[in-house]
Formats: structure tokens, C-alpha cells, sequence
């Protein structure tokens, strides 16, 4: 037990050195600081020069076969399948390993795609200090040569780079956090030349590289991941590599008294003389920025996370393959009803503002606190949601310790629209999420995918004055997933030079500083500030954003999409909805567009066709748009412009000599330019003045009722509403005179002309004088009043009867 407990001490010491994966047999006949996994079942043999000071892990059970005095750790029995088991491992003379990992299944190696081609077409030589490269943005390939000295290399896409005698190529930014990337197709370095690295670089080559001059930076291997698509990298003489090289189809070579200082993966892995392969760890165990890929090359090994890196786990939390984001590794935590915590602590002492970026595949969960997988002393993410899609909640701190949830996307043009989730209630795909922290302000961000969803958070802890540490945790029933994290003072999602959280890109689309942290700013004087307008998609130096007469901050208010100018799609835009009382979050043209607001005579769509006002009557200027007293729908009708208000001079003119100037026309609503506008032989003013209706044709009736049509009233010249056209008539008692009335209160009169003839349905006008009386025109018919017009009947008798009321 004892001897078993100290085999697995030693096993764990030499697991958390650097490893470096291969997949066939490697030729090792010198030193190798740390451990080296191969991935075939092939026969590794380890001569009297060969040194690995970690381990050497193997896939199936090989038999390990000890040949003079090597010294030896022992062999260790993983947990990976047992076959096969035709190979072996030898070591001869005085060889040394610390152990024989066996049953340590295979990794898929990462596949390195060829960079592009080149846009650029010059080749240039500089032989000369003075002499100028030009604009690298046309640079193909370029060669120096003799003493040239430094050449610094702005990053972009390349073909061949070729370094001779003293000179050297500078690559990278000073200062910079995230990686210059770069694309060469070969990269050449000859005699005493080099590759110098003043920041984090990544650089693709096409083909292998051979190089008889140093490259990298001694102090920063991590700066540096060199990535070969097709071939490998040979270190000669007496040159040091520095950085994190990755030749998945190729072999890499190390010479003489050459030196690879950082990781490595290969095809093949050979090394020479008194050279040597030492490989660390990419970042400071407690150091920002910190990276954590959870790859074999930065340390971490299959198993459980707990003690890997400077990581504590309370719960299950293993590194493997099942799940992870990219790369041959990533995190699985394993569900319990105490959710698994996974915590990574810091030493730390800068107040600047500090990113966490990584990706998660989380669970969702009925309330917000049990949905919790990410926190740290400022920011706290959780994800709920049932059915097909989630939503992200974040957590507005009091700084005490204490505050509420927020759901995230509330305002935002997609109103919320969540992470998808499976019919488990998994996340469907991999969530970018990344956390911004201002420790001045006690403020925080959140993005989901690159885009920032929540700004201006408070932080649960107001006490912290430095980011100092970070937590992951799982679900109570479904596995979570966690990969790929970084923490950095430098925003990793675009270059953001203020660090205020803003896209330095999109500051200066819109006019602002990024070099000044101007979040907070409003220079459109919306109501919004910048951080805000970013947030929601809008335009920070443009008021309404969308042009639809709302201003951004009215929409955020209303609801309504400050990016779209018809947010319900309707037809209608949101401020004319909001004009007309209707709801611009709901599809309701149907009912709106037929409807006449105004009561001009237009429907609403015809109002919008036409720019008029189609406001209510009940507000300023509803039917005359213009305001000249015609009409919107009589000037749309007839011609004439219903936006520009007519001349007094033409209001008054009478072009068709109806007898009625224009305003008088379309009070009636009778043509300007035709005196019959309904064709029924009476001119349009004659109608108008005798009460009858100059768009209907009514020449055929009798509106007076005198036995005489309107026509021919018109054509002798006597008004069509008037029975009696001046002639004398008289009007006899006939029941009823001086109140004598007959049975029921009946009242009789009788017209005749001066000659004593009857006149049949001649009008009558009774007026009562005295009395509470009112007047009816049957005994049990309704009461009209104490005034009334009666007709005559056969014999030109009137009847009408006096009631009480």
C-alpha cells in the first residue's frame, strides 16, 4: 500500500509538468524536461544519452524492457483500454524516465489548415540598413540580407521570408495581450539571423521550416504558437526556439546543442546530440493573463481538474474529451444535487478593468440562483428557461453581497431571444460568454457571443478593489461543459484601447474617442448614453436612430425596435401608431388601414399614400391637412394640392360659372370645374340654394311637392323648395276653429287657391301659442313638439291632433 500511495505521488508530480504529444514513435537520444505522450502503439526505445524527466505515456500494455542501468520510476497502469499489446518499450544503457504510463488512449492531434495565399505580388531584397521594404500590404516575399539589422513584420498574410547573416525579422505588437496573427508560406532563417517576438504572436506557415537562427523571445516562450501545415520544424546548431510549436504532419528535429523551450505537437519528434526539449507551462500558475485551453501541451491531463493548474473542485470536474469546445480537451462536470464548484483563485494586484472570456455548455434551471455557472466577486451569470429556448440572466449586485436578477435582452431589439436548448434543457451549442469588470467604477458588462447584452451592472461586492479569482459550476441533473478561458486586462473580443468596453472600431464610426473612456457620454442628447446606444444596436450621435420620428429613448420606453421604423411590421411606422393610440407592437393594419380616422372621407392607407394628416378630429387639423378649408379628400378628388393651402385669390374664383367660387364648391363638395357635377340638368349653385343635392341626380322628383319636378321648377325659372312659389293661397278652418276641437283633439284645416280650389299636399305650418298642448299627427301617434308642418290630403284638407303631453 505504501509502495503503491508513493508510485502515485510520483505520478502526479511528473503529470503536472508539460507534456508533449506525438503520434509515432519518437528518436530520443537527449534531454526532454517534462513528459511525452505517444499515440500509436509503436516499439519506443530510449538509448543511454536519452533523458525524460517526466513521463512516458503509452497507448494499450507494452511489455517495458530494462537493458543495462537505467534509472526508472516504474510502470503505472492508467485507465485507458488494455490493448494493445505487440509493442514495447526500451531502455538501454544508462537511459533515464521517470515513469511507464501505460493504457493511455490516443488524442486526435489538432489539424493546422494551410494559411491563405498572399495578396501581396512584390518580392523585394534589402542588402543595406536604409534599404525599404514599402508597403507590406503589397509584400509577397521579402529577403534580407548582410547587415540589415531589424525589420519589423506588421501582421498579415505572406509567401516567403527568408532572414541571411546578421539580420532579423520583428514580429508581434509591444505590449499587446492578444496575439498579432500572421501567415507565411515559408520562413527561412540563415548564418547568425533572427526571429525576435516583442508581443503574443500566431503564425501559420504552409510548409516546414528549417532554422539555423533563433526565434522567439527568451523570456516569453508563451508569446509565440507556431503552427505548421505541412512538414515539420529542424532546429540546427546552436539555435533556441522559443514558443508553442504545433506540426501535426510533420517531424520536428532538434540538433546539436540546439533547444525547443515552451510545447510541442507533432507527427515525429527527434532529438540529437546535447539538445534539448524543455517544456513549461504557456502562463504563470497565478498570474494575469491567464489562459486555460485545458490542453495536454499547458499541463493538464485527462482526470479529474481538482489540483490541475491551480484548480479546486468541489464535486466532479474531469478533463477530457467528451466534451469540449475546440482543441483535443475541455472540461466535464458531472451533475449532483450539490452542484459541483469549480474555483480558480489568483494572486493579483492590478485594479485595471479585467475581462473573463470562455465558453460554457450550461443547464438551464427553473429560477435564477439554481441556474448559477459563473460568478466572481463582481459578476454573476445563471441560465433559465423551459421548452426550446433559454434565457440568460444576470445579476445586478447591491455591493453587499446581496441584489436582483436581471434578464437579459429586456429593451433589446431581439427582446430577449435566448441560447437554444435541447430536449434535456442543455444548451444546443457552445455559449461564448464574457464578463467586463471595472474595479474604479464597480461596474460590470456582460456579452453573449461577442455582443454586449447587459451594461452598467453593480457588483455583488463593492469591497473588491482587484479581480482575485473566479468559480464554475454545474447542474443539479444534466452534464456542463466548460472550455477555452481566459482572463486578461485587454478586452479579447476586439481591440478596445480605453478598455470602456466599446468596439474602438465602432467609436470612431460614430465620432467618438477610443482612446477616452466616454461610455457615459451623449452626444445626440437622446436620453442615452453610449454604453447604452452600443447595448442596443443605435447610432450614439443620431437621436432616432430608425427615422420614424421617435427618438431612441422614446422607443426604449415604448418598447418598441429603435433599429427597425415599423416594429410590428404592419406598414404602420411606430411613431404614427403611437399617434393614433394604436399598438405598435402588434400587426393591426387590417383594422387600421380601412378605418378614417379624421372623418375627411380617406382611409388611413390612402392618407399615408397621399402625406395627409390622418390624425383623429378631435386633434389640431385632422381632415384639411393644409389648412385652406377644403377638404383633404375634396382636394385629392378635384386636383388641387391637399399639403399647400390655395391662394385667397383662387378660394374665390368660380371656374366653371356654377355661381359657386372654389371654397363654396367644396363646402358642397361639388366639381370646380363642372356647374352640373351630377348631371341632372340643374346647375350646381341653383341646387345648393333650394336645399337639394347637387351629387345625386334628383331632376325627376319634386321636392317641394307641388306637382312639379325639380327640372322643370329649374327651367321656369321657381325654386324646387318652395310649394307655393309666391302664389296666394288661403287657409280656412275646417274642425276645430278658434279650439273648438273635434273628437280627440282633432284640428282640421283647408288650402284652396283665390279661386276655391283645393290644393292637394301643400305644406302647413301649426304653431301653438298658449297652453301645454303639443301636436301629433294621429290621435295616438308621438308628440312633435308645439310646432309642426302638416300637408294637405284629398280636398286640401291638413289633419293634425292637440295632445297633453
Amino acid at each position: 500500500m505504501i509502495a503503491a500511495l508513493f508510485g502515485l505521488i510520483l505520478l502526479a508530480s511528473g503529470l503536472s509538468a508539460q507534456t508533449a504529444q506525438v503520434w509515432h514513435a519518437p528518436t530520443l537520444n537527449a534531454t526532454v524536461e517534462g513528459s511525452v505522450q505517444v499515440m500509436t502503439a509503436e516499439n519506443v526505445t530510449l538509448n543511454g544519452s536519452a533523458n525524460v524527466t517526466g513521463n512516458l505515456r503509452v497507448p494499450g500494455t507494452p511489455a517495458v524492457q530494462l537493458n543495462g542501468n537505467p534509472t526508472y520510476g516504474g510502470t503505472v497502469e492508467g485507465t485507458g483500454a488494455a490493448s494493445p499489446t505487440s509493442h514495447k518499450v526500451t531502455l538501454n544503457g544508462g537511459a533515464k524516465l521517470g515513469h511507464v504510463v501505460r493504457r493511455t488512449d490516443a488524442v486526435a492531434l489538432p489539424v493546422v489548415a494551410a494559411p491563405p495565399p498572399p495578396a501581396g505580388t512584390r518580392s523585394v531584397s534589402l542588402n543595406n540598413a536604409t534599404d525599404s521594404p514599402g508597403d507590406f500590404a503589397t509584400l509577397k516575399n521579402l529577403t534580407l540580407n548582410g547587415n540589415v539589422g531589424a525589420i519589423t513584420v506588421p501582421p498579415g498574410t505572406y509567401g516567403d521570408f527568408t532572414a541571411n547573416g546578421s539580420s532579423r525579422f520583428a514580429l508581434g505588437v509591444a505590449g499587446a495581450t492578444t496575439p498579432a496573427v500572421y501567415h507565411f508560406q515559408r520562413l527561412t532563417l540563415n548564418g547568425s539571423s533572427r526571429l525576435d517576438v516583442v508581443g503574443p504572436v500566431v503564425i501559420t506557415l504552409a510548409n516546414a521550416v528549417s532554422a539555423n537562427g533563433s526565434l522567439g523571445n527568451s523570456a516569453h516562450p508563451e508569446w509565440v504558437t507556431l503552427k505548421i501545415a505541412a512538414g515539420g520544424l529542424t532546429l540546427n546548431g546552436n539555435v533556441s526556439a522559443y514558443g508553442y510549436v504545433t506540426a501535426p504532419s510533420g517531424t520536428v528535429t532538434v540538433n546539436g546543442n540546439a533547444q525547443l523551450v515552451g510545447g510541442l505537437i507533432a507527427d515525429r519528434l527527434t532529438l540529437n546530440g546535447n539538445s534539448l526539449l524543455k517544456l513549461i507551462l504557456a502562463t504563470p500558475p497565478n498570474g494575469i493573463p491567464f489562459l486555460a485551453n485545458f490542453e495536454p501541451t499547458e499541463g493538464y491531463h485527462p482526470g479529474p481538474l481538482d489540483g490541475q493548474n491551480g484548480w479546486t473542485v468541489t464535486g466532479s470536474a474531469t478533463v477530457g474529451t467528451s466534451l469540449r469546445y475546440a482543441g483535443q480537451q475541455g472540461v466535464t462536470v458531472a451533475p449532483a444535487a450539490s452542484a459541483a464548484l469549480l474555483v480558480r483563485a489568483f494572486v493579483n494586484a492590478d485594479p485595471r478593468v479585467t475581462f473573463v472570456d470562455f465558453f460554457a455548455l450550461p443547464a438551464a434551471a427553473a429560477t435564477a440562483e439554481a441556474g448559477v455557472f459563473f460568478d466572481t466577486d463582481a459578476a454573476r451569470v445563471a441560465l433559465t428557461g423551459t421548452g426550446i429556448t433559454g434565457r440568460l440572466q444576470a445579476f445586478q449586485g447591491d455591493g453587499a453581497g446581496g441584489g436582483t436578477w436581471s434578464s437579459t435582452g429586456a429593451g433589446l431589439p431581439a427582446s430577449g431571444v435566448g441560447p437554444a436548448l435541447d430536449a434535456t434543457g442543455r444548451s444546443s451549442d457552445w455559449l461564448r460568454l464574457t464578463a467586463r469588470a471595472d474595479y474604479t467604477t464597480k461596474k460590470w458588462d456582460l456579452y453573449f457571443n461577442g455582443r454586449m447584452i447587459a451594461a452598467d451592472l453593480g457588483f455583488v461586492s463593492n469591497a473588491q478593489t482587484v479581480f482575485t479569482g473566479l468559480g464554475l459550476s454545474g447542474h443539479a441533473t444534466l452534464t456542463t461543459g466548460f472550455d477555452d478561458l481566459l482572463v486578461a486586462f485587454d478586452n479579447p473580443l476586439f481591440a478596445d484601447a480605453d478598455r470602456d468596453g466599446l468596439d474602438d472600431a465602432w467609436e470612431t464610426a460614430h465620432g467618438l474617442s477610443p482612446a477616452a473612456n466616454d461610455r457615459n457620454g451623449d452626444p445626440d442628447a437622446d436620453g442615452l448614453t453610449n454604453i447604452q446606444e452600443y447595448v442596443l444596436g443605435t447610432i450614439p450621435n443620431a437621436a432616432d436612430t430608425d427615422a420614424d420620428g421617435l427618438t431612441d429613448a422614446q422607443e426604449r420606453t415604448l418598447g418598441t425596435n429603435p433599429l427597425v421604423a415599423d416594429t410590428d411590421g404592419d406598414g404602420l411606422s411606430d411613431n404614427l401608431e403611437a399617434a393614433l393610440g394604436s399598438n405598435p407592437l402588434v400587426n393591426d393594419a387590417a383594422a387600421l388601414l380601412g378605418s378614417d380616422t379624421d372623418g375627411d372621407g380617406l382611409s388611413l392607407a390612402q392618407e399615408l399614400e397621399l402625406g395627409t394628416n390622418p390624425n383623429r378630429p378631435d386633434q389640431p387639423g385632422p381632415a384639411d391637412t393644409d389648412g385652406d378649408g377644403l377638404l383633404d379628400r375634396w382636394e385629392t378628388a378635384h386636383g388641387t394640392n391637399p399639403l399647400q393651402p390655395e391662394s385667397e385669390a383662387v378660394l374665390n374664383t368660380d371656374a366653371d360659372g356654377d355661381g359657386l367660387v372654389l371654397y363654396l364648391e367644396a363646402q358642397a363638395g361639388t366639381s370646380p370645374t363642372n356647374p352640373d357635377t351630377d348631371g341632372d340638368g340643374l346647375r350646381d349653385d341653383y341646387e345648393v340654394r333650394h336645399g337639394l343635392n347637387p351629387l345625386v341626380n334628383d331632376g325627376a322628383l319634386d321636392a317641394d311637392g307641388d306637382g312639379v319636378n325639380n327640372l322643370e321648377e329649374y327651367r321656369r325659372g321657381t325654386a324646387a323648395d318652395d310649394y307655393y312659389n309666391g302664389r296666394e293661397h288661403v287657409i280656412l278652418p275646417f274642425i276645430g276653429g278658434d279650439f273648438d276641437l273635434g273628437a280627440r283633439g282633432l284640428l282640421a284645416v283647408r288650402v284652396t287657391d283665390l279661386n276655391g280650389t283645393p290644393l292637394v299636399n301643400a305644406p302647413v305650418t301649426l304653431e301653438l301659442n298658449e297652453g301645454t298642448a303639443q301636436i301629433a299627427l294621429t290621435p295616438d301617434g308621438p308628440l312633435l313638439g308645439r310646432t309642426a308642418e302638416i300637408r294637405t290630403g284629398p280636398g286640401g284638407i291638413a289633419r293634425a291632433y292637440l295632445r297633453q303631453p
